[in-house]
């Protein structure tokens, strides 16, 4: 196999470090130069880097491919249910050793099923004659199929590759994607897995102490969860949104949504455009004739900048009064999983004697940043109750935390005009990070930047640059400036420089990113080159394209046996 995943620390164990952390790649070629190279595994890859160097083969030996990007993707674990569980108890409170009331608490740790921040894998456009006569009715099985080349949960079925193997792999697809769109769920191949991912409901079961006071509190059994009292809710809103590949022409930043493509177009929420900075969520009211709760939240923070949210109530009945809050706050993994406590609150919310209440909460970015090497994402977590009577509750809605983007800048303009007397083609180029930190420092780091479709650059015989960061106090700046860099051998057209800024004080995401375009211009260059820019070519149509048929013999080669403790 060419890549090896890993989802946690340490990326290196002993110096100097030949591994590349997963969010550090800047994309496939150095992956497949160092496989080449090296001729073992590369370390280290996640499910972005599994599929945009499966997207990169694929298309090497002519199978069109692209790579898709689901959003708030469902992991759901064996024996598969297409539910994703999370547990809920109405817990006692405590003074000097005795009760001295309830609340609801989320009891993440029994959480089994996870729903991840994002999930990559690919898609291949394939004939399927091995499928003929499966039970999908009149539905063409033909086109785009889904391919996963990161080793989550092993196969339903045996060794694809040699049927006499009856051994089960980490391996995934192809499933057509028009069959999970159909529901068919008779079809080949890992129907149930990829189906969860996209449409899974979310349900929160629940227990409550105070009724049933002789439950363990530490030790539940299955059957103390239930599903029909105490607020028991299901969403099936909640999973698979946005999901999204790269938008033909170019543009790297662009979008084209794919979401109707797997499911139906009737869930709004799931199919909608790019989230807004800070949104407005009207929260599921769990007591008839109540009222409203509505919660503004950010759905992403710059680090170094406090986190702040609203929570605003209107009762029916128009009555002063007052209801409790309790609410937490706290890093979450990138599949979802608690990681640390960031913030805790019990307030009372006062509600005016027009029934309207409004309790603002806050945490200061200091609380956070020295967390982040955890995680990149918070999880609000609250619930509302007015005496017993259960108003609302909420669980992990989350704010993905950022870094501030690379400036990379074009230092002589972003045009190479080719074929002139005074032009050596090459390019000058800065890059600029800041350190956003109130007062955090950023210890030594690393840049890493890559020219997209150069296979090599002279100065360091690789596919990309890499540049030391020295130490940065708190809100200070660090440029950098490579001169003189070929780019001969690119063709016409334009070309994009992609940075990366790798940090320890910031974990499992691709930390810091920046880009930017530049043109090589070839009008200048008569008959003696092919002044034609690619960039701005119309695209075959997917019913003229080539189409690869797969049969029982040509299944797919990125499966691995019997790897323990391998997730996404």
């Amino acid at each position: 196999h060419m890549i090896v995943g890993r989802w946690s620390e340490p990326y290196c164990s002993y110096e100097p470090c030949e591994n590349t952390k997963p969010w550090v790649w800047t994309g496939s070629l150095p992956i497949i130069e160092k496989y080449l190279t090296d001729l073992k595994p590369v370390k280290w890859g996640q499910c972005w880097v599994f599929a945009g160097t499966q997207c990169t083969l694929a298309r090497a030996i002519g199978i069109p491919a692209r790579t898709v990007t689901n959003f708030q993707s469902a992991h759901d674990v064996k024996p598969y249910d297409s539910f994703v569980t999370k547990h809920w108890t109405y817990s006692p409170v405590y003074s000097s050793g005795s009760i001295t009331g309830y609340v609801w608490k989320h009891d993440s740790q029994y959480d089994r099923d996870s729903i991840w921040n994002f999930h990559v894998w690919n898609e291949m456009w394939m004939k399927r004659p091995d499928l003929q006569g499966s039970a999908c009715g009149s539905v063409s099985l033909d086109g785009w199929q889904a391919v996963d080349a990161t080793w989550q949960e092993q196969s339903d079925l045996t060794n694809l590759i040699s049927p006499s193997d009856p051994g089960r792999y980490y391996q995934c697809g192809p499933i057509p994607v028009v069959a999970i769109k159909n529901k068919c769920t008779a079809v080949k191949y890992d129907y149930p897995f990829v189906y969860g991912e996209v449409e899974s409901v979310v349900e929160e079961v629940v227990r409550n102490l105070k009724e049933y006071p002789t439950l363990s509190l530490s030790h539940p059994r299955s059957s103390d969860w239930k599903r029909d009292v105490w607020g028991y809710s299901v969403d099936s809103t909640e999973v698979g949104k946005l999901m999204s590949t790269s938008a033909i022409g170019g543009d790297i930043y662009r979008r084209n949504v794919v979401t109707a493509k797997y499911k139906t177009p009737d869930k709004e929420r799931q199919l909608g455009e790019v989230a807004e900075p800070t949104r407005v969520l009207e929260l599921p009211i769990m007591t008839d004739e109540w009222g409203s709760v509505s919660l503004e939240i950010p759905t992403t923070v710059e680090a170094g900048v406090d986190w702040k949210i609203v929570l605003t109530t209107k009762k029916f009945d128009a009555a002063a009064g007052s209801v409790d809050v309790a609410w937490s706050l706290c890093i979450l993994h990138y599949n979802g999983k608690f990681s640390h406590h960031i913030k805790e609150e019990e307030q009372t919310l006062q509600i005016g004697d027009t029934g309207i209440g409004r309790l603002e909460a806050s945490v200061l970015s200091l609380e956070y940043a020295h967390l982040l090497k955890h995680g990149v994402t918070m999880g609000f977590t609250a619930s509302i109750q007015e005496n017993d009577k259960l108003i609302t509750r909420i669980t992990d809605v989350r704010t993905a935390i950022k870094l501030p983007h690379i400036d990379v800048q074009l230092i002589q303009g972003a045009r190479i005009k080719r074929c002139l007397p005074d032009d050596d083609e090459v390019i000058d180029f800065s890059l600029t990070v800041h350190n956003p930190f109130k007062k955090l420092g950023v210890n030594e780091s690393m840049l890493l930047a890559e020219i997209g479709g150069m296979d090599s650059n002279p100065k360091t015989a690789s596919a990309r640059f890499e540049w030391p960061v020295p130490k940065l106090e708190a809100g200070q700046d660090f440029r950098l400036v490579e001169s003189a860099s070929s780019v001969v051998a690119l063709g016409c057209g334009k070309h994009t420089i992609a940075a990366a800024w790798d940090i320890s004080e910031f974990a499992e995401t691709q930390d810091a990113v920046g880009s930017a375009e530049f043109l090589i211009d070839c009008s200048a260059c008569g008959t003696n080159a092919d002044p034609h820019d690619e960039s701005v070519d119309a695209r075959v149509k997917l019913s003229e394209m080539p189409v690869v048929p797969i049969s029982e013999s040509m299944q797919p080669v990125h499966a691995r046996k019997g790897v323990k403790g391998a997730k996404p």
